[in-house]
């Protein structure tokens, strides 16, 4: 008996490992940066940004430069209303490298959705790897 997974199925494994991958490509790097070299600076919550699942524009300046940048929910320690001032933690090489909470809280969050995600990538992708493989080495049936 040969079992397949249904479509939907291998489509949202497929869709959680490149979200996952994604995500550990764009924000480890940073905020590997920000944990172990950072300076902190005060700065203001400007919006929750609507339908944006919780993107969060924060304001700050550096040196006399100002900056602004949205940062993923989770890159802000609390919840914060509009205006509301907020310790920023930068980066001193490239201060619009930035969060509203400390790197080592972010990372404790973030970094088991990373490896579960990778685990399980690997695994449907071998999965999925083996079942093409069984497929190719089928001889086709005679008409």
């Amino acid at each position: 008996m040969n079992r397949v997974m249904p479509s939907f199925a291998g489509a949202a494994l497929g869709f959680v490992s490149l979200a996952t991958a994604i995500g550990f490509i764009i924000d480890a790097p940073r905020l590997l940066i920000l944990y172990f070299h950072h300076a902190e600076t005060t700065g203001r919550i400007v919006r929750v940004i609507p339908n944006s699942h919780g993107l969060t524009e924060i304001a700050y300046s550096v040196d006399g430069t100002p900056y602004k940048r949205s940062v993923p929910f989770y890159w802000v320690s609390d919840a914060h209303t509009q205006g509301e001032s907020v310790r920023i933690y930068y980066d001193p090489n490239d201060p619009s490298v930035a969060s509203a909470a400390p790197a080592d809280q972010i990372l404790t969050g973030q970094l088991p959705s990373w490896i579960g995600g990778s685990v399980l990538g690997s695994v449907f992708g071998a999965i999925a790897a083996r079942n093409i493989v069984r497929y190719l080495r089928q001889k086709p049936s005679p008409n």
